[in-house]
């Protein structure tokens, strides 16, 4: 939160004191050095967000994906993708430049990739999907890799998880 703020730790700690106090923050476990808090509870957090004047959700989620994406490179990257992806797409309604979105579509597969390695077929479906989502119609001029892989990776996934007209959908597509 201090690095998305672009605030020093300490004050942010300070200004979120009373809400630990009161137990509306719990603290989580993270890596080692870090302080993790989340909400006690759904409803609290649900009420945090809908708090007039508050930023909306997604471009609070854009912004944490957006500096995790940043502060993160190489094995840090691959090790994070999860989460990053996860707080970008959050907040992709607001991203409207084509390089941004052509980047976060290459996380998408990235992170679809790594979901499927551990068999997680859903999670990589999604992720896929997302990557999709983000192409412009003129993707196969433009990023002919990035449109193939998505596409075909997708297909793996449609059809990993029983999803048979999608899966025929995007073979079409591939031939």
């Amino acid at each position: 939160l201090a690095a998305v703020l672009g605030e020093p730790e300490t004050a942010v700690l300070t200004d979120l004191a009373p809400a630990i106090q009161d137990e509306l923050l719990q603290p989580a476990h993270g890596a080692p050095g870090e302080r993790l808090f989340r909400f006690a509870h759904d409803r609290i957090q649900q009420s945090a967000y809908a708090l007039p004047g508050s930023v909306s959700r997604a471009a609070v989620h854009l912004q944490i994906g957006r500096q995790l994406l940043a502060r993160l490179a190489g094995d840090d990257l691959e090790q994070h993708v999860f989460t990053i992806v996860d707080q970008l797409n959050h907040g992709l309604e607001l991203v409207v430049g084509l390089d941004q979105r052509l980047q976060f579509a290459a996380l998408n597969l990235r992170a679809g990739d790594r979901a499927k390695s551990a068999m997680a077929y859903q999670a990589a479906r999604n992720y896929y999907s997302q990557g999709l989502g983000l192409l412009p119609t003129s993707i196969w001029e433009r990023d002919h890799d990035l449109a193939y892989a998505l596409h075909l990776n997708a297909a793996e996934a449609d059809s990993m998880c029983n999803e048979e007209a999608s899966y025929q959908d995007r073979i079409g597509r591939l031939l």
